[in-house]
C-alpha cells in the first residue's frame, strides 16, 4: 500500500495534492474602481464561476462589492485603501488581477486574469 491514499470501507480514496506556495500575484486597480469601492464599503470581493462550452471550460473571474452569501476569505490583498478578497479556491494564481469599471449609468466591477477576461 502506498502513502498517497487511505482506505474507508475498503475503497481507496486518494488524498487531495498539498497545496504549492502561492506565487506573489500583482492586483492592479483602473481608474475610478478604488473611488467606486470606497463608497460602498471599501472591499472588493473576488470570486471563480465556471461555465461548458464545447471547447472545454471557462472560468471568469467576477469581482463585487457585495457579498451575495458568506463564505470565507482564502486571500487578500490591500491595494490602494481597498481591501481585495479572493473567496473561491484558485488552482492556478495569475500573474495579475486587474480590476477595471464598467458602465455609465449603471457602475460595476470587471475582473481579469493575466489581461484575459477568462482562463480555459
Amino acid at each position: 500500500m502506498t502513502d498517497d491514499l487511505s482506505w474507508d470501507s475498503g475503497r481507496a480514496l486518494a488524498r487531495p495534492a498539498p497545496i504549492p506556495d502561492e506565487p506573489t500575484v500583482a492586483v492592479t486597480l483602473g481608474g475610478g474602481v478604488a473611488e467606486l469601492a470606497a463608497s460602498e464599503g471599501g472591499v472588493i470581493y473576488l470570486s471563480l464561476r465556471q461555465s461548458r462550452c464545447c471547447s472545454g471550460t471557462l472560468t471568469f473571474l467576477d469581482a463585487s462589492t457585495t457579498l451575495r452569501s458568506p463564505r470565507p476569505t482564502l486571500r487578500s490583498w490591500s491595494v490602494e485603501g481597498v481591501d481585495v478578497r479572493l473567496v473561491t479556491p484558485m488552482r492556478r494564481f495569475p500573474q495579475e488581477i486587474t480590476i477595471e469599471q464598467r458602465g455609465r449609468r449603471r457602475r460595476k466591477l470587471a475582473a481579469y486574469f493575466d489581461g484575459c477576461a477568462y482562463r480555459l
